[in-house]
Parts: structure tokens; sequence; C-alpha cells
């Protein structure tokens, strides 16, 4: 198997697990909210999820290992994927480095500098 093979694999598997993990998290939401009446004290979706969010990592990691081998077309939708779903506005880099909601709050000059570093590097190339 060739490695865009084994990359487009991947991606596909990374797919399957995001396409899980939003059905649990919209069974949660039935559950919690539609089914107020049902006991919920036997609910135990953490650990679900966080398999979920590591199988999905993991999958990621193995993108990364053989995407760096794909020709440059190649690598560079591999590092917009990444992008995108790693640096979106909505993800916080101190929350990554220093964990917690409110952690790194000063950090915001540094975020800034590494978002502007991040963006020209792996951000989807406008295509003529």
């Amino acid at each position: 198997m060739k490695n865009k093979e084994i990359v487009q694999q991947l991606l596909e598997q990374i797919e399957v697990v995001r396409q899980h993990y939003d059905a649990v998290q919209g069974a949660l939401y039935y559950i919690r909210t539609i089914k107020r009446g049902t006991d919920k004290s036997s609910l135990y979706p953490d650990e679900l999820l966080t398999a979920l969010v590591t199988e999905e990592l993991e999958l990621w990691r193995r993108v990364f290992m053989f995407g760096l081998t794909l020709p440059d077309d190649e690598r560079d939708r591999i590092k917009a994927a990444a992008y995108e779903w790693f640096l979106s506005d909505q993800m916080s880099v101190a929350y990554y480095l220093f964990g917690g909601e409110n952690a790194g709050k000063w950090f915001v000059k540094d975020e800034e500098e590494f978002r502007a570093m991040c963006k020209e590097i792996f951000a989807p190339k406008e295509r003529p």
C-alpha cells in the first residue's frame, strides 16, 4: 500500500470516529434534554467519548507520519486539514499548553504570534 493510500484510509477512519463521536453527543443530548424524567445516574459517557477522542488523535498521528512523505500538494492538503481541525479560531493554544479554560490569559500576545505563524505555514492556500 502506498503512502497516499494509507493517508486516505486514515482520513476516512478519522471521519468514522468523528461520526461516532457526534452520534454519542447526540444520544447524550437526547437523554439529558428530551428524556428529562429518566434516571441519568447510570450514564457514564465520558469514558466512551474519551476513547473516541484518543482513537482520533492516534489516527491523526499516523496521518501526519505518512503525510510527511507525500508530494508537496498532498502534504499541503494534510497541513490544511490539521490547521482547520487543531488550530481553528475557537481553539486556544494556551489551553493546550497549560490546561484549563482560564489558563494563560496573559499568553494572548504569544498566541497571536503563534497563530500567525501557523496560518502562514498550515492554512489552506488559495488556488489560482
